[in-house]
C-alpha cells in the first residue's frame, strides 16, 4: 500500500510542476437540484446489439470516441514515461499484454481486438485499460430512499482519473476531465429486446454501473483496506 501511495505521490509532484498540493476545481463543486441533470450535461445513448459479431458490436461508439481514446492514451503514456523513463514498462505493455488477451472468455477477448483495431491504439494498451479498475480505482456509490414516495436511488460518482496529471490552469485532473469526455449511456438488446442499460466510457467492455430495468442496480467502488489495492480493495453495491 505504502508504494502504491508513493507513486501516485510522484505522479502529482512531477504533473503540478511545482509540487504544491492542488486546490480543488469549483467548476464541479457540490450542488443541489444536480439530478435530474440539466441539458448540456446529458450523456449521449448508444445501442448495442449483443447477436451481432463481438469484433464489430461496439464499433460505432469508438468511432464516434476515438479522437479522445487516443487523447487518453497520450496522457497515460506521458505519465508512465515520468515515471519510467526508460520505456520498460511500456514494452512489457505492448509486447506482452496482448498474450494476456488470450486468457479472457471469447467474447470479451473479440471485443477488445475490436476496440484496438477500430480505435488504432496498440492491443497491449487496450487490455491495460480495461484492467485498469483492478489497479487504481477511487469510487463511491450511495443508496437512497425517498421517505415521502419510497422511491430509490443508486447513485456513484465516477472520480476515476485522479492523481493523474494535473492541469494547472483548470485546475482539474487531466485525465479526469479526458475521461469527461469519453462517457455515454448504451442500452444492451437481445433478440430485440431491451436487457440492461450501462454509463460507461468508450474503450471500456465491463460494467462499472447499470441497472436491469424493475430488478437491480449494481455499481464497482472501491474501499481503502488494509491490504489495499487489489486485495480486498474493491466491492460491489447493488440495489434490487
Amino acid at each position: 500500500m505504502k508504494y502504491r501511495l508513493l507513486s501516485l505521490a510522484v505522479l502529482v509532484l512531477l504533473s503540478t510542476g511545482d509540487g504544491s498540493i492542488p486546490d480543488p476545481s469549483p467548476q464541479y463543486g457540490c450542488e443541489t437540484e444536480a439530478y435530474p441533470p440539466l441539458e448540456q450535461f446529458k450523456l449521449p445513448w448508444f445501442q448495442i446489439d449483443l447477436d451481432a459479431s463481438p469484433r464489430t458490436r461496439w464499433t460505432e461508439i469508438i468511432t464516434t470516441y476515438k479522437d479522445p481514446i487516443n487523447d487518453l492514451v497520450d496522457q497515460l503514456l506521458h505519465l508512465l514515461n515520468l515515471v519510467d523513463p526508460s520505456g520498460t514498462i511500456l514494452k512489457i505493455i505492448d509486447d506482452v499484454l496482448p498474450t494476456l488477451v488470450l486468457k479472457f472468455p471469447k467474447e470479451y477477448r473479440e471485443e477488445i481486438e475490436g476496440i484496438s483495431e477500430v480505435s488504432g491504439v496498440k492491443l497491449g494498451r487496450v487490455v491495460v485499460y480495461n484492467i485498469f479498475y483492478e489497479l487504481f480505482s477511487v469510487c463511491t456509490s450511495i443508496v437512497a430512499q425517498n421517505s415521502q414516495t419510497g422511491e430509490h436511488f443508486h447513485a456513484r460518482n465516477l472520480d476515476f482519473g485522479l492523481f493523474m496529471g494535473w492541469d494547472l490552469e483548470t485546475h482539474t485532473w487531466t485525465v479526469s476531465e479526458i475521461l469527461r469526455r469519453m462517457e455515454y449511456n448504451v442500452e444492451f438488446v437481445r433478440g430485440g429486446q431491451g436487457v440492461f442499460n450501462m454509463s460507461s466510457f468508450a474503450g471500456y467492455v465491463g460494467t462499472l454501473n447499470g441497472v436491469k430495468a424493475g430488478q437491480f442496480s449494481l455499481s464497482l467502488n472501491e474501499r481503502f483496506v488494509l491490504e489495499g489495492w487489489i486485495c480486498g480493495s474493491v466491492r460491489v453495491d447493488s440495489e434490487t
